[in-house]
């Protein structure tokens, strides 16, 4: 039972920290910044909910990958290092699909540059990963 009680509180501080650090680097990112371009508002508002759940996906796919690698190093298992190399496929996947990635790079507006195809890369492999060993 005490085990449980641990792990909800790792599972309820890392949802409270990746929601508040999610919060806070929205509306850090709000605030107007010198070279950065003007839109409308309604892009303004779809761009600051992308900023919040992508960096929100970042928090939870790290804490994720850090717990699938605790568990492997236990157990040393083909299904938990599948798991493990899942989660980091998609917590790339997370921070290069991230417009703050963009922003920090200087790939501005909405344009073809390389984050238009990377972050689809690592679903890919994480999909053949999840589907060659369901059929193992």
């Amino acid at each position: 039972m005490k085990e449980k009680i641990y792990d909800n509180k790792k599972f309820v501080t890392a949802l409270v920290t990746s929601i508040a650090v999610a919060a806070i680097t929205t509306l850090i990112m709000e605030t107007p910044m010198p070279g950065r371009m003007m839109h409308n508002e309604g892009f303004n508002s779809l761009m600051q909910a992308k900023i919040f759940f992508s960096t929100l996906n970042i928090g939870l796919l790290a804490a994720l990958t850090a717990n699938y690698t605790e568990i492997y190093r236990r157990m040393n298992s083909k299904f938990i290092q599948s798991l493990l190399i899942t989660s980091t496929a998609l917590l790339i996947y997370a921070i290069t699909s991230s417009p703050l990635l963009h922003i920090v790079l200087g790939f501005r507006g909405a344009g073809l540059g390389p984050f238009t195809f990377i972050p689809d890369i690592f679903i890919s492999t994480a999909g053949t990963i999840l589907l060659y060993r369901s059929l193992q």
